[in-house]
Formats: structure tokens, C-alpha cells, sequence
């Protein structure tokens, strides 16, 4: 029985030995749902922390599995903050994983003022306790993602068309030459953080296919969002009716006309610009001065 247990002991020592000697580092496949982390109210003030879903991929002849994954995040070569892995991570050989991680963006990366590149090359740098291994074992990932597709999913969680939106346009003064349009908005603010609207456009086009700008307006005084508020502000919008030409007489004599509304946005939040767009078709009867929004 002694010898028994002995040469399974070494058998066991000679698996993890090898094991350590033959560890492949999993391949970072997919990064999917990046969200702001709602549930972190105590600190959403001062930290804004982001939750993601990975898909990573294990080359290895054995399962990996951990409790505890930490990792640092860098963009190129810029830190972005501190990162770990929420609940156990459990690779199965040769087989691909998902895994849930909490990111929370330094202040250093919150206040500084960063020129993003097309593509933006992720790093993670990190260590795993993993049972049976005799040390920790470290690890790089890198990942390449449009930064388009990385600040739209952050904006998505900070505001979008369901908490920004028009709320009602009006006419205020009609002319041979000039329209008067008075649009109001309404911003409800359901996250727990304040962010500033710092910029706000509002552009009309006399066809769908958004070439031709017949009137404009913007507000250049930020607009203070308060968390867990709601919000109203207008703004007027002079449309040049002699650019609309035959268009204008047509819907006369039809009773309608559609104009095409393109709002931009800039949302600021601890530094980080975030770009935001609605585009609306207005209907209006140039006779009754009846509007609606489609």
C-alpha cells in the first residue's frame, strides 16, 4: 500500500511539473457587453467602473480554474485602471469561456484628455492563483477593438434615446421667409452620477437623406445634469423657407410637409467626452401649424 501511494504522489508531482513546463497562455477571443457598472453607487462618484463579458479560450490539455484573477488594463501603453475577474474562472480544456470582469478606470485616465486611434490595442496584465500550480502564473492578453465600438458601449450606459429625447416641437412664428421652430427637450437622468451636456446642435434638413442644412441652432452654455433627475431645456431653430423652393409650395397645396431633424450632443463626465445623436422626422401642416414627431 506504501509503495502504491508513493508512485501515485510522484505521478501526481511528475503531472504538475510538467503541467507548470507545457502551460500555454489562454487566448483572449472577444470582449462583448462593455456597460457601465449601475450597482456601484457608493462609488460611481468617483470612479466610473465598467463590466464586461469575455470569451478566452484555453489551448491547455487540463482545466484552469481560479478564485482570484487580477489584472491591470492598458490601452498602447497607457494604464487605464485595475481589473479582476467576478466569481471563478473555469476553462475547460481546449474550449472556449465566458467570463465576467469588473473594470474601474483610474483617475489619471478620468482626467486626462486622450486622442483615441481607430483601433484601440488592449493589454491585460495579470496574475491567477491556480490550484496545484507551486506559484503564481502570469499572464498578457491583448486585444484589438474599434474605439468607436469601446466609447459608443460606455455611452449607451451614460445616456441614450430612452433618458434623452425631444419632447415636443413647436411652431413659434411663421413667415413668407422664415420658420420658427421652438424644440424642447427632456433629459431623465435614472443613473446614480451627474454628467454635463456641453454641447448641443441642432441641424434641419429638407430631405432624408440629411445633404441639404435649411436651419441650425446650437446651445454653447453646458447644460448641468444632477444624478437621478429630470431635465428640460429649448431651443429655437430659424428654418430658411426660400431653400425649400418648390418643396414648399407642394406641401401647401398637399397640406404637409416633412422636414428631417439631426440633434448632436457632446456628454462630459470626469473629462471623457462622449458624442450623441437623435434624428427625427418632423411633419408639420404649414396651414394649421400642426406638428408631429416620427
Amino acid at each position: 500500500m506504501k509503495f502504491n501511494y508513493k508512485i501515485t504522489s510522484l505521478l501526481f508531482i511528475l503531472l504538475v511539473l510538467v503541467a507548470c513546463s507545457t502551460l500555454k497562455d489562454p487566448k483572449l477571443v472577444s470582449v462583448d457587453k462593455i456597460q457601465l457598472d449601475m450597482d456601484s453607487s457608493t462609488e460611481i462618484q468617483n470612479n466610473i467602473s465598467i463590466i464586461s463579458s469575455m470569451k478566452i479560450y484555453n489551448p491547455n490539455w487540463f482545466t484552469i480554474k481560479s478564485n482570484e484573477v487580477d489584472f491591470k488594463v492598458y490601452i498602447d501603453t497607457f494604464f487605464v485602471g485595475k481589473a479582476n475577474i467576478i466569481g471563478e474562472l473555469n476553462l475547460k480544456k481546449r474550449d472556449t469561456g465566458n467570463v465576467k470582469v469588473c473594470l474601474k478606470l483610474q483617475k489619471d485616465f478620468l482626467e486626462s484628455k486622450i486622442n483615441f486611434k481607430d483601433t484601440l490595442q488592449f493589454s491585460l496584465l495579470g496574475s491567477a492563483d491556480i490550484p496545484y500550480f507551486p506559484k503564481k502564473y502570469y499572464f498578457n492578453l491583448e486585444y484589438k477593438i474599434k474605439s468607436s465600438d469601446f466609447v459608443n458601449s460606455i455611452t449607451d450606459g451614460l445616456i441614450n434615446e430612452g433618458n434623452i429625447k425631444i419632447k415636443e416641437v413647436k411652431i413659434d412664428n411663421l413667415s413668407v421667409s422664415n420658420i420658427q421652430f421652438n424644440v424642447l427637450f427632456n433629459v431623465n437622468n435614472t443613473i446614480n452620477m451627474d454628467y454635463v451636456i456641453n454641447k448641443l446642435e441642432v441641424d434641419i434638413y429638407n430631405s432624408k437623406s440629411f445633404n441639404k442644412v435649411i436651419g441650425n441652432s446650437s446651445l454653447n452654455e453646458p447644460i448641468n445634469i444632477k444624478a437621478n433627475s429630470v431635465n428640460e431645456f429649448s431651443t429655437t431653430v430659424n428654418v430658411n423657407t426660400l431653400k425649400l423652393g418648390a418643396s414648399l409650395i407642394n406641401s401647401v397645396m398637399n397640406k404637409q410637409n416633412s422636414l428631417f431633424m439631426n440633434v448632436n450632443a457632446i456628454v462630459s463626465y470626469k473629462n471623457i467626452l462622449f458624442p450623441f445623436t437623435i434624428r427625427k422626422e418632423v411633419e408639420y401642416n404649414p396651414l394649421t401649424l400642426q406638428i408631429r414627431l416620427k
